[in-house]
């Protein structure tokens, strides 16, 4: 069990390498800062929270991957995968209805799994997830207001 956690934990480190990718390229641009609402943290607080947040989920996957849980075992790889998949839309492809719809998923997703596991490390991701899905609706305002200069 103990190589499979590492493997799984090496995994999210991946996909979160991934998910990066897309956020790299379009972060320092034009188009970002007239849609970034100003309650928007500084671009330095985003590393040092979703590390502490993946360190924290790699003990609450561990917690599922013990209790071998099936279903808990999928919604929370699924909610990973979302997590990319955010990032595709909001950052690459600029569709920020689309990630907002996304988001909202990785929302209801890690809620399920929050009251599922009742595991309070999840916490923390639950909240910042909630605070993202606002972000990503103030963005959509503001995108409005981007495509009608």
């Amino acid at each position: 069990m103990w190589v499979w956690w590492v493997f799984i934990s090496l995994k999210s480190c991946d996909r979160n390498f991934n998910g990066s990718i897309f956020t790299r390229k379009n972060i320092n641009t034009k188009w970002y800062d007239c849609i970034k609402p100003i309650i928007t943290p500084p671009k330095y607080i985003f590393p040092i929270v979703w590390t502490i947040l993946y360190i924290l989920l790699f003990f609450v996957f561990k917690n599922i991957l013990d209790s071998k849980n099936k279903l808990l075992i999928i919604l929370f790889s699924i909610n990973l995968l979302q997590n990319i998949l955010w990032t595709y839309f909001y950052f690459s492809k600029k569709d920020v209805k689309k990630s907002f719809i996304v988001i909202l998923l990785i929302l209801i997703s890690s809620i399920i799994i929050l009251y599922k596991t009742k595991n309070k490390l999840y916490l923390p991701y639950v909240l910042w997830i909630s605070f993202a899905s606002y972000l990503n609706y103030l963005s959509i305002d503001k995108l409005d207001l981007y495509t009608n200069i």
